[in-house]
């Protein structure tokens, strides 16, 4: 009955499923025990945040009354060529709930923001790859300067991680294009 239930919802939220088989090794091992059976449908991710895309950019204000009324792990999106906008609820202790990471799938992504300069840079998450587990989702990954990503974002993160153990937290990120640079806004609330 359950195995019914898991392919209909794989029918209706084909998006909600990696469409590759993920290879453990005996290094990750550890951390797949930390996942709930819920949580790894057939040996493959299933992501946390489910989306509602917004027709136009919001402002803080209205994206934290709608998500004082929503369930934890639904985000609100919005996309155009100048902002880039998720805003999510997340419950208290999801910081590290999805540690296992599929790095073939994420080189694969075609990034909605990526630097036009030929620097180096990582494919970042947008909010922390431990609260949503999704490593396929062009929404949540960006193209990002390789040094603040791993040093300045990596501090906030870890702030960030250490408010989650005793709260809920809301995760918003603002991503502005303007005339000859591109600026990542993040505000958190508990």
């Amino acid at each position: 009955m359950i195995l019914i239930f898991k392919i209909i919802d794989k029918w209706l939220h084909p998006n909600h499923y990696i469409t590759d088989t993920v290879k453990y090794t005996n290094k990750n091992k550890k951390k797949l025990k930390r996942l709930s059976s819920k949580d790894v449908v057939d040996n493959k991710y299933l992501h946390a945040i489910s989306y509602q895309d917004e027709k136009k950019s919001f402002s803080v204000d209205d994206v934290l009354s709608k998500l004082d009324v929503s369930d934890y792990n639904v985000a609100f999106y919005y996309h155009d060529k100048s902002v880039h906008q998720i805003a999510c609820k997340l419950e208290v202790n999801t910081f590290d709930k999805y540690q296992v990471r599929n790095d073939k799938l994420r080189k694969q992504l075609k990034l909605m923001i990526y630097p036009k300069q030929k620097e180096p840079f990582d494919r970042t998450h947008i909010i922390p790859i431990g609260f949503h587990g999704s490593e396929n989702d062009n929404r949540l990954i960006v193209g990002w300067d390789s040094k603040q990503n791993r040093q300045d974002m990596r501090k906030f993160e870890n702030k960030v991680k250490e408010i989650n153990k005793d709260n809920d937290i809301v995760w918003i990120t603002t991503i502005k294009k303007y005339k000859n640079c591109v600026k990542w806004y993040t505000e958190i609330y508990n």
